[in-house]
């Protein structure tokens, strides 16, 4: 016995997609919460991807980030590995080292 679920599992999805958007919607508009949100979220890229799209999708949000999601990609220093806390120091000086060189 084979059973179909794309077209159930679509009907639940649709049903709730609206009351997601107004959820958004509602987040977006406290930059606060939406901030910290996105910082946690960021912890799941599949998931802030296919939230971000639909954000964009329905108009919530433009393709381009605004500055509140590029902050959230700052790191806590504190949060990174020893080696990733390398790393970001090693990129963070090159960035400055460009930076000087082009003024």
């Amino acid at each position: 016995m084979h059973i179909r679920l794309a077209g159930p599992l679509r009907s639940i999805v649709q049903a709730l997609q609206r009351p997601l958007v107004a959820l958004m919607s509602f987040i977006l508009e406290r930059p606060a919460f939406s901030v910290r949100l996105t910082q946690l979220l960021l912890r799941y890229p599949a998931l802030h991807q296919q939230l971000r799209s639909l954000a964009i999708r329905t108009g919530l949000m433009s393709e381009a980030p605004t500055d509140q999601e590029s902050q959230a990609f700052v790191p806590k220093l504190i949060d990174l590995t020893p080696q990733a806390r390398q790393i970001y120091d090693d990129l963070t000086l090159a960035i400055e080292q460009r930076q000087a060189e082009r003024h």
